[in-house]
């Protein structure tokens, strides 16, 4: 898995083309199906949807499990962040706790560390 600067650069480039839109996506979803892999969220314990957007963004990929609610789409100018995580209860909590920004610096480890944090801090949704 490559660091979030590479997804970054992707989403970026999204919202300029489809192709360059649908890399973005996809390279999201895989992102977030190995996340879930390396946190051990057993399959059907979590969903992950898409959000296509419109033509001036990039549009964003959601996991949504029991504790964790992961983001990743949501920039800054310039691509800076890439999303953010934050703990819930359930998979009908939208709102959830604190956000933890992620950003392009960090590496695919360190994401996922990002999101046991946010799983932890349950109490706080």
């Amino acid at each position: 898995m490559k660091g979030l600067k590479h997804m970054a650069d992707l989403m970026v480039a999204a919202p300029n083309s489809a192709g360059a839109k649908l890399q973005w996506l996809n390279a999201a979803r895989e992102a977030a199906r190995s996340i879930a892999k390396d946190l051990g969220l057993a399959p059907g314990t979590f969903d992950i949807r898409t959000c296509e957007g419109g033509i001036a963004v990039p549009g964003e990929v959601t996991l949504h499990g029991e504790s964790l609610y992961l983001c990743l789409g949501t920039s800054m100018p310039g691509g800076e962040l890439v999303g953010f995580a934050r703990s819930c209860k359930g998979r009908k909590d939208y709102t959830g706790g604190v956000n933890r920004w992620l950003s392009t610096w960090m590496t695919f480890d360190k994401m996922v560390q990002v999101c046991r944090e946010a799983m932890a801090a349950r109490g706080e949704a």
